[in-house]
């Protein structure tokens, strides 16, 4: 198994950094928001700075890592800035990971969501950076489009780090509470993905779109009725992040709807 692991990178401290190094099967994603003036905005004053002094920490240690960035309305173009992608990997960076701004929080706001043409000025860009690149990016949105929704292929699930929780992906953070990864009571990662939850999901189970990008309010139906079928109740929560999906999706333009 292969372990991707996202963090604003603040906590990183030496030990912590020594430790990772050693880890041949991980790769850390510090996200980074931008140039330091966009980072900054949506971060705090100064944040830029300590991502730089965290940069410095894990290339000092010898780990492997790269950047994550959150595709906005506001940050599109400076995303695709070959200056803004040549600092990163001057930094230490060895790849960066996009992915298109979904609001995961009830409070979140509508103006960051790329409009269609937003969106077309994005993708231009983006494919227009070519093979000049100093380092790999991958837009996880057009990954998916051309592979298909990777969890229900079983090629990758999302772990929450903080509760241990198990699900789909992050766009899709649901799946009965006791599929999670706890040593308290003995549950593993092996565990969880035998569950009746996981493995109706990856045999897609149901209606089952093939790009959960392109449409994931038909994705959060059909992972509410896997929750039902299990006789779980259906977290309050996810009816409102499936109306927050019918808003600002699809994340594809018309012409690459499947």
């Amino acid at each position: 198994l292969f372990f991707t692991v996202a963090t604003h990178g603040m906590r990183i401290d030496d030990e912590l950094a020594k430790r990772m190094a050693r880890i041949g099967n991980m790769i850390l994603l510090v996200a980074v928001d931008g140039p330091e003036a966009i980072h900054d905005a949506r971060r705090g004053e100064g944040a830029y700075q300590r991502v730089q002094q965290v940069f410095a920490r894990l290339r000092e240690h010898g780990v492997l890592f790269g950047f994550s960035c959150m595709v906005s309305a506001k940050s599109h173009a400076a995303l695709t800035s070959p200056q803004f992608i040549a600092a990163l990997a001057e930094a230490g960076c060895a790849v960066g990971i996009y992915s298109r701004y979904f609001p995961l929080a009830a409070d979140a706001v509508d103006t960051l969501t790329l409009q269609p043409d937003q969106l077309a000025t994005y993708t231009a860009a983006f494919d227009a950076l070519g093979a000049s690149l100093p380092i790999p990016l991958f837009d996880l949105d057009e990954v998916e489009q051309h592979t298909g929704c990777q969890s229900r292929a079983g090629e990758s699930v999302y772990i929450d780090g903080v509760t241990g929780q198990v699900a789909p992906c992050l766009r899709v953070p649901f799946a009965p509470a006791e599929v999670r990864i706890d040593k308290a009571t003995g549950l593993g990662l092996a565990q969880a993905l035998s569950h009746p939850f996981f493995t109706s999901y990856r045999t897609k189970s149901g209606s089952c779109p093939t790009w959960c990008g392109a449409n994931l309010n038909s994705e959060l139906t059909a992972v509410g009725r896997l929750l039902s079928d299990e006789h779980t109740a259906q977290p309050e929560r996810l009816t409102a992040f499936q109306g927050r999906a019918r808003r600002h999706l699809p994340v594809l333009s018309a012409s690459q709807q499947p």
